[in-house]
């Protein structure tokens, strides 16, 4: 049987056990708070306020401004290629002569048919003028008698034949419309040309970026807004200016937008891939670059550097580019300028984390 004070105890310890647990309870954020005491090596940048190229990111194909396909309307067959893909052509060079003979043949005995309809004629106009008439001097020709003695000879006719058929002989020596880079070559020396193109050339010297843009974009854009080509290809990026916006939205709710590229070098190539960035310059904007924002709780934050200490600040960011962010708070509230924001280590970070900058 219990004594008075074994009861007592009891009912003391009873009484204290809730008080101790609380206590442990409340003491792991310190011990939280202890554990994550590292120090992290940071680096950081100045937050000032400067232009933002706003960036409109798309992907697209460039096309040569000039592109025309060389045809044939000549059945014979070619018996000379001059040129082959990638050959660079000037207006009126000879690209593929074809087989002439047969025209050639004609032509001759037009031209002979048309000696013989000249004599006839001097001998008409000797008769009709007299002997003393000389049948070069033209100017002593009554002209309604010199055009009745053509039509009795037969003159027009045979002269506007033969005109015709050099006229055809054009045909078969095929020429240059432009200057330009051939391409897609399907001609072949001893075949007929066939129904389709024998080739294409290819103006390259400038080209056109061709690509789509949402329709909620269109404010955002205006002919003559600059816009950076990366050819998926690799190389350098190329610069130039909108062109062409087309007033019609497609069934995708796409507008087409069309951007001209120099190519004096002829390194870009009609039909390449390229990503696209329409940039559009916002004055007065706190930028930073990507690698300062992290996410936490599916919240914006950037850290500040002060002290030894990351100090975090959620941020909205209203434009973004392939390599920046102009930022606010996230409210839409301007931040001060001037604070060192973090800008690597930063993956790792808590409030208050204890940090150190590095010059790495």
């Amino acid at each position: 049987m219990q004594g008075p004070r074994q009861t007592a105890c009891m009912f003391l310890l009873l009484f204290l056990l809730p008080a101790c647990t609380t206590k442990r309870e409340e003491a792991s954020p310190q011990t939280h708070a202890e554990s994550t005491d590292e120090i992290t090596e940071v680096r950081t940048q100045l937050l000032r306020k400067s232009d933002f190229r706003k960036e409109i990111i798309s992907q697209g194909s460039l096309q040569a401004r000039a592109a025309v396909e060389v045809t044939s309307t000549v059945t014979e067959p070619v018996v000379e290629l001059l040129v082959a893909n990638g050959s660079l052509v000037e207006p009126g060079q000879l690209l593929i002569r074809l087989d002439d003979r047969e025209l050639q043949r004609e032509i001759r005995k037009l031209e002979l048919a048309l000696e013989k309809v000249k004599r006839e004629r001097d001998k008409q106009l000797i008769a009709k003028l007299g002997y003393g008439f000389s049948t070069g001097d033209s100017a002593r020709i009554p002209a309604d008698v010199l055009h009745l003695v053509n039509l009795d000879a037969g003159y027009p006719e045979t002269l506007l034949e033969l005109e015709e058929a050099r006229e055809r002989l054009r045909d078969y020596h095929i020429r240059a419309p432009i200057r330009g880079r051939v391409a897609d070559v399907q001609a072949e020396p001893m075949n007929p040309p066939g129904s389709g193109p024998l080739l294409l050339l290819l103006d390259d010297r400038v080209l056109e970026a061709v690509f789509p843009v949402l329709e909620n974009h269109l404010a955002d854009m205006k002919s003559g807004d600059r816009v950076r080509i990366s050819p998926l290809s690799g190389g350098d990026d190329c610069f130039g200016p909108i062109t062409d916006i087309n007033p019609r939205v497609s069934e995708g709710g796409m507008i087409l937008v069309r951007a001209r590229i120099d190519n004096p070098q002829g390194k870009l190539l009609d039909g390449m891939k390229c990503q696209v960035a329409v940039e559009k310059v916002i004055p007065d904007q706190l930028v930073i670059p990507k690698s300062a924002l992290v996410m936490r709780d599916n919240r914006k934050v950037i850290f500040y550097f002060e002290d030894g200490e990351a100090y975090w600040q959620y941020v909205a960011t209203p434009y973004e580019n392939s390599s920046s962010y102009a930022i606010t708070g996230e409210d839409g509230e301007a931040l001060p300028e001037g604070k060192e924001v973090i800008v690597e280590g930063n993956m790792n970070l808590a409030h208050e984390s204890k940090v150190v900058k590095t010059d790495g």
